[in-house]
């Protein structure tokens, strides 16, 4: 009885499992039962180490968002550099004002376009930061940033690295 009693459970397990497969992939009915499932025979060798990392190193998403974050850090790094050094500014305004008569506002207004003065100027301001204490802080703050965002970067790399060997070595054996 404890016999009848397992494989009853068991044909109930294989159906639920079969409806379960039948509605993952999207069958709208459940009245025919999923039947033997057949590959083709692989032919192309074995699998190369070298050729199934890079693969993998292509597609892999802890190391694409490791070696992006990189890059913004990168960024974050040249920024704070910048901010270390001197600054050199140039400036340069161009414009046109009216005549002074002794006339309405509204005669100054329309002889604008036809009777105006032009003015303009140009300013050369250079700054030094002085302490900088914060920008150095900035600065070496994003050098550690840099730092650390490589250890993960190389942690990712080494534990992709041995899912590949793993892989690689069960499809050998």
């Amino acid at each position: 009885a404890t016999a009848r009693g397992s494989v009853i459970q068991a044909e109930k397990t294989v159906r639920d499992s079969e409806d379960a497969l039948l509605n993952l992939i999207n069958v709208p009915t459940f009245d025919t039962r999923p039947g033997p499932v057949k590959f083709e025979d692989y032919t192309k060798g074995m699998p190369n180490f070298a050729v199934s990392y890079k693969r993998a190193r292509d597609y892999y998403p802890p190391t694409l968002t490791a070696e992006e974050t990189l890059k913004s850090l990168q960024i974050n790094l040249e920024t704070a550099r910048r901010n270390l050094k001197p600054q050199l500014d140039l400036n340069a305004a161009y414009g046109f004002s009216a005549r002074a008569v002794s006339t309405s506002y509204n005669e100054v207004i329309g002889n604008l376009i036809d009777d105006h003065g032009k003015n303009w100027s140009v300013s050369l301001s250079y700054s030094t930061p002085w302490g900088q204490r914060a920008d150095k802080a900035r600065y070496r703050q994003a050098q550690l940033n840099i730092n650390s965002q490589k250890l993960r970067l190389n942690q990712a790399e080494q534990q992709l690295m041995v899912s590949v060997r793993q892989a690689v070595r069960t499809v050998e054996t």
